[in-house]
């Protein structure tokens, strides 16, 4: 989903979203919206996350499965710029951010279904 969706920020292009490959409902909903507002004020996101996911919890079989995973991702280099201009959006650095993520199997494919991105310095 990450590596989806840092190909979305490039063009902050919300009515094509790469991410709907590996998001859905509420979570692809957020991210469409992210774009959208990107889009809109004329920002685009550069750079990628580090990331580090743990699954906490994973439960049913197949079609029915479901499973949380949780990440202390590092998005200090995933910033967003002025696309006009190449300049940051802000001066706030980015930074380490809690994410927790249910996860759906949808289509035969793992997707994220639900996304809590906490505030920089939440973990």
């Amino acid at each position: 989903m990450w590596s989806d969706y840092q190909k979305d920020l490039l063009t902050a292009n919300w009515r094509n979203p790469v991410s709907v490959n590996h998001a859905t409902g509420e979570a692809l909903q957020d991210l469409e919206n992210s774009l959208a507002v990107d889009g809109h004020n004329g920002w685009i996101g550069k750079g990628a996350p580090v990331l580090n996911p743990v699954i906490k919890s994973v439960s049913g079989a197949g079609v029915a499965a479901t499973a949380e995973v949780v990440d202390c991702a590092d998005l200090s280099h995933f910033l967003k710029y002025v696309a006009a201009t190449g300049a940051l959006e802000d001066s706030t650095p980015g930074g380490r951010h809690l994410i927790d993520a249910g996860l759906v199997v949808k289509g035969g494919v793992w997707k994220v279904s639900t996304l809590a991105t906490g505030q920089a310095g939440s973990c």
